[in-house]
């Protein structure tokens, strides 16, 4: 015989879909320092292998390859770490801010592509050109986020 559930389990039922205590949602239980601090760090991994690639580019290339890989896969790692980051952030931002914060994800690669890698998309620029396609889709991410939240308020 199945135990009998208490008025108290399906008020529970009722507003969280689930019987007693469930999967505990520990992303939305973390603080957004948390998510900014997360976002900054990916931030920082992906300006330190840009830098990393100027500065070979600088001394003409006296880097060997294996050295300059582990900065491509730091930058590789930011672009994860801070996308993370950055969508753990957006969610509790109002719709209007995670709107702002798409286009500004969306137009800062640009903005860098434009002013550092005009001339040289064959060299450490070509990083940055590379960024645009990972912050397209985390701009459309994060619209999608805005526009799903603004349907879900009464």
């Amino acid at each position: 015989m199945p135990a009998k559930r208490s008025t108290e389990d399906q008020e529970d039922y009722l507003r969280h879909g689930r019987f007693g205590e469930g999967v505990p949602n520990v992303a939305a239980s973390l603080p957004v320092a948390f998510w900014k601090a997360t976002s900054i760090v990916g931030i920082c991994l992906i300006v330190i292998a840009i830098a990393a690639g100027y500065i070979d580019g600088a001394t003409h290339f006296n880097f060997s390859l294996p050295d300059y890989n582990i900065f491509l896969i730091g930058g590789l790692i930011g672009v994860a770490v801070s996308s993370v980051g950055l969508i753990g952030w957006t969610r509790r931002l109002a719709p209007r801010a995670q709107v702002r914060m798409a286009v500004l994800v969306f137009v800062t690669p640009w903005i860098a592509a434009g002013l550092f890698a005009r001339n040289d998309i064959h060299g450490p620029g070509a990083f940055i050109l590379v960024l645009i396609i990972p912050a397209t889709i985390l701009a459309l991410v994060l619209l999608l986020m805005a526009v799903l939240s603004n349907s879900q308020t009464p």
